[in-house]
């Protein structure tokens, strides 16, 4: 197990503070739902009471407890969310990739600005990775460092071409 631990290599963190705003807004919005709720007022009176019906307030509810979850579980993994073990390529705690199906690694221009990092598998699927803006270090570190270990992986010195 402690071998196994010393094989990991790091190659994204995410930005802590980042995490911490999210599970604040959840956890905020959680509260005062629940406290509309509890204290029999209810969303009666908002606009989306009219949407949604009497299922506003444990709807809000429910998506706060979610929300703080999944930020909770990112928090955890924060330090080490991309990480590989010179075969795969590891995504947080669930998502992983073989580093030899792995062609290449883009930058694509989201919708309101934003960039999200993703992988170019041999099929040619783009497999999401992470929005750049959540990322601790620079997009092209982590791209080079993806790129070297699928060098790596491979053996033979070969990488494709860049596509940024």
């Amino acid at each position: 197990m402690a071998q196994a631990e010393q094989d990991i290599v790091i190659l994204g963190r995410l930005r802590g503070w980042l995490l911490v705003l999210w599970m604040a807004a959840a956890l905020g919005i959680g509260g005062y739902s629940l406290w509309l709720e509890l204290s029999g007022e209810g969303f009666s009176d908002s606009m989306f009471y009219h949407v949604f019906g009497r299922f506003m307030g444990p709807m809000m509810i429910g998506l706060s407890l979610f929300g703080s979850y999944y930020f909770f579980t990112l928090w955890r993994r924060r330090n080490d969310y991309l990480r590989h073990d010179g075969t795969h390529l590891f995504q947080g705690g669930g998502k992983s990739w073989r580093l030899d199906d792995i062609d290449d690694v883009v930058l694509i221009d989201r919708p309101l600005g934003k960039r999200s990092v993703r992988i170019i598998t041999k099929e040619g699927r783009q497999e999401y990775l992470t929005d750049s803006f959540h990322l601790a270090g620079p997009v092209w570190d982590l791209r080079q460092a993806i790129l070297g270990a699928v060098k790596t992986a491979r053996g033979d010195g070969s990488s494709s071409s860049p596509r940024i």
